[in-house]
C-alpha cells in the first residue's frame, strides 16, 4: 500500500470510530450496528483482570447496548489512535478513550482505557470494526 492509500485508509478508519463512538451516544442504533462486520466479536475487560462481557455478531452488540443504555447516558472521547495495517485490507488499531456514563440515578461512572480494534475493509471500500476489545484500566464513581 503506498503512502497516500495508507493515510486514506488511517483517515477513513478514523472516521468509523468517530462513528462508533458519536452514534453510540445519540443512540442511533441502527446506523451505530453498520460500523461492524457481521460477524464482530466484541470484549469488555478490566485491566488485566477477567473479560467482562463478551458478545458476538453486530445484532447481538447493538441489542446488548440498546438495553444497557436505555435509561443511561453515555459520552465518549477517542484520542491518539495507533494504527496499522497487517495486510491491505485488514488494520489494527489502540485508542485511548475516556468515557463518562449516567446509568441511572446516582449510578455515574468516569472510565479510562484503551480501545484496541480490529478492521477490514469489505469489497465495497468501507471499513469495518472486526473485533473490538475494551481495556478499562481505571473507573471512578462520580458523585451525583
Amino acid at each position: 500500500m503506498d503512502q497516500l492509500q495508507r493515510l486514506c485508509n488511517i483517515e477513513e478508519i478514523g472516521r468509523v470510530k468517530h462513528r462508533y463512538f458519536r452514534l453510540m451516544d445519540e443512540k442511533r442504533w441502527d446506523e451505530w450496528g453498520d460500523v461492524f462486520t457481521e460477524d464482530c466479536h466484541f470484549t469488555v475487560g478490566a485491566g488485566d483482570g477477567p473479560v467482562e462481557t463478551t458478545i458476538d455478531g453486530r445484532e447481538n452488540i447493538v441489542a446488548f447496548w440498546r438495553d444497557a443504555l436505555k435509561d443511561g447516558l453515555s459520552l465518549h472521547h477517542g484520542h491518539m489512535p495507533d494504527i496499522t495495517f497487517p495486510t491491505e485490507s485488514t488494520a489494527h488499531a489502540l485508542w485511548t478513550y475516556e468515557y463518562y456514563g449516567e446509568l441511572g440515578p446516582g449510578n455515574m461512572v468516569r472510565i479510562y482505557g484503551i480501545y484496541d480494534d480490529d478492521f477490514e475493509q469489505a469489497p465495497d471500500g468501507a471499513w469495518r470494526i472486526r473485533r473490538l476489545h475494551i481495556n478499562r484500566l481505571r473507573l471512578d464513581e462520580v458523585p451525583s
